[in-house]
């Protein structure tokens, strides 16, 4: 029932009634009683009245065993006040917002000081720097479980705070699962969940040499990428056996095979001539899926031996090997092998502050 400002009107359901004295929202309109109380009323609870001696207080003769409906003023809910504090999520400063579905997915290390990176705990972030909403499980192993350390939804292009690694747990850290689901409100392209494992190599976080300059933070940083996807990979699904063929051959005439595992080594000190060699297998092979555990350590084992005959060849004074922390086989291995078939060699953990507990030195003369 529609009803305009001055109205007369009783309550349909009640005792008494009043008049309009403002027309609302939604329906309602603002009702002064005799008694100069107002309150909000629903239209479809009002009847429009003319006599003008109606007497509000005085209720009409009812039947005394009908029911009685109680209408109560309706009321409007306040806004709800923002958060005082404001949450730990960062919109990417860099984030383009280009119109786009590609997934990109890092997660980054942050020192505490920038200027001490390599002695002080570090914050870690994950980055969506994609337009869709992640909902992100993160695990970190626990002897052969698996433990949860974030939960939840990250937003899209933001970075999130997760916690702060004390510096002596950096050493343990080798690998982090991730499991994740995309979506958007509204219509969009589904995507599949998929299943992430980020092989970490602590012997990073030692040296400041891979704290850098990056797109996501204004200090130094370590970022991983955990996951990139891009449209090229729609175009080699297109692509014909015929046309994987011909691409295999012309790289097999421009390179030629090589059998031997690529070795990360560098001279860190030439004026002692000593090496590093990182023996961590993703360092050493282009894919490591498939491969057992013996066969990574044959692999390892493998370039151990020839890294250091080429060491001791070159007369360098000491070579480094990077085996990481892990479940320590790989140590393991290596010492037996210096105490049994290299007795004349000396050896020692290397620099702690470079390397924390994942290095060997050994001294070649």
């Amino acid at each position: 029932m529609k009803v305009k400002e001055g109205d007369k009107v009783k309550f349909l359901n009640n005792v008494g009634g009043g008049v309009v004295v403002k027309l609302l929202k939604n329906n309602l309109v603002q009702v002064r009683t005799p008694d100069n109380f107002e309150f909000p009323v629903l239209m479809d609870e009002l009847v429009v009245i003319e006599d003008i001696n109606y007497n509000y207080g005085v209720p009409e003769a009812k039947d005394p065993h009908e029911k009685k409906r109680i209408v109560k003023p309706v009321i409007v809910p306040e806004p709800i006040p923002e958060p005082e504090e404001p949450l730990e999520i960062e919109p990417l400063e860099n984030s383009n917002e280009k119109e786009t579905d590609e997934i990109s997915i890092y997660c980054g290390f942050v020192p505490k000081d920038e200027d001490k990176a390599v002695d002080c705990d570090l914050d870690f972030y994950i980055i969506n720097d994609s337009n869709y909403q992640i909902y992100i499980n993160m695990l970190l192993p626990v002897g052969n479980q698996y433990e949860s350390k974030k939960r939840g939804s990250l937003e899209a292009n933001t970075k999130e705070f997760i916690e702060t690694f004390k510096r002596d747990e950096l050493n343990q850290l080798s690998v982090i699962t991730f499991q994740c689901m995309y979506y958007k409100f509204g219509k969009f392209s589904i995507k599949k969940p998929q299943q992430f494992e980020l092989k970490i190599n602590p012997v990073r976080f030692f040296q400041s040499k891979y704290y850098k300059e990056n797109d996501f933070f204004d200090e130094k940083a370590i970022v991983f990428t955990i996951y990139e996807e891009s449209g090229m990979k729609e175009e080699v699904n297109n692509l014909t056996t015929k046309d994987i063929q011909k691409i295999i051959k012309q790289k097999e005439i421009i390179s030629p095979k090589i059998n031997q595992p690529q070795v990360f080594k560098k001279n860190i000190d030439p004026m002692t001539v000593t090496e590093e060699v990182d023996l961590h297998i993703q360092e050493l092979v282009e894919n490591e899926a498939g491969m057992s555990p013996k066969e990574i350590l044959e692999v390892q084992m493998s370039v151990f031996e020839r890294e250091l005959f080429d060491a001791i060849d070159r007369k360098n004074k000491a070579v480094v090997f990077i085996h990481g922390v892990g479940n320590g086989t790989l140590k393991m291995e290596i010492r037996k092998a210096l105490d049994t078939k290299y007795k004349h060699l000396r050896y020692q953990d290397a620099s702690f502050q470079e390397y924390g507990y994942g290095a060997t030195m050994v001294l070649l003369r």
